[in-house]
């Protein structure tokens, strides 16, 4: 009975530890990182996603592995080890991200980002957040449990915004669902704001300068990306 007893109280205490993560040896930026945080887990349209080189958190942000969750979304995914870029291509929106530089190029425009890409145990890990969002996903954070859920499906991307005998036609690859439009004075300026939410700015374009109208120009921007507005 008292080696029970010793047996329950053992399991006991090991029920109500903290759950930690075992002490792991992350090689970046030439230095050997001893790295303690509790292990992530990614949850993407509500399935579990394992990888081969466990998620990181780094300044407060979590890098995954560049391979296995967004080709499992339906991204293409092209390594460039010379430059040390990949390239991430899924519908209109084409990502470059380089190793341990903050700007990306998103179709092609300058953004940066809050923590560069790193090459971490030879595999190149990305911010999960920047580029789920980028590709149009919602991307939430669970700090009791240390989960990421990455949910919903691509954003329609706008490919062509034109005006002609006094219509502006907006063109995209999918149905937008919700928009609004209101009209703002600014500078002695009367122009009417168009909000498609729910949509990626996929074109770069020339702003329209229309000649012979009332309306003077067209100019258009990815006014947010938590929700995505257009």
């Amino acid at each position: 009975m008292r080696h029970t007893f010793v047996f329950f109280i053992l399991a006991l205490l090991l029920l109500i530890q903290p759950v930690t993560a075992s002490a792991m040896t992350l090689y970046y930026d030439e230095t050997a990182h001893e790295y303690n945080e509790k292990p992530i887990t990614m949850i993407v349209n509500g399935e579990t996603v394992n990888f081969d080189m466990p998620p990181v958190i780094l300044n407060e942000r979590t890098l995954i592995p560049v391979r296995g969750l967004f080709e499992k979304l339906g991204a293409v995914i092209e390594w460039d080890g010379a430059a040390g870029m990949v390239k991430i291509v899924s519908n209109d929106t084409t990502i470059l991200l380089w190793t341990n530089n903050q700007t990306a190029s998103v179709n092609g425009q300058s953004v940066q980002m809050d923590v560069a890409p790193k090459i971490i145990n030879d595999r190149m890990m990305i911010p999960v957040r920047f580029v789920s969002e980028r590709l149009g996903y919602q991307v939430g954070w669970d700090g009791n449990t240390s989960t990421v859920t990455i949910t919903g499906t691509t954003l329609p991307v706008i490919n062509r915004i034109s005006y002609a005998d006094g219509q502006g036609t907006v063109t995209a690859d999918g149905e937008i669902k919700k928009y609004e439009h209101f009209v703002l004075q600014e500078n002695g300026e009367t122009r009417i704001v168009l909000d498609l939410s729910g949509t990626k700015l996929g074109y770069a374009g020339n702003p329209v300068t229309v000649s012979g109208s009332q309306v003077k120009g067209v100019r258009w921007s990815q006014y947010q990306t938590n929700p995505y507005i257009t």
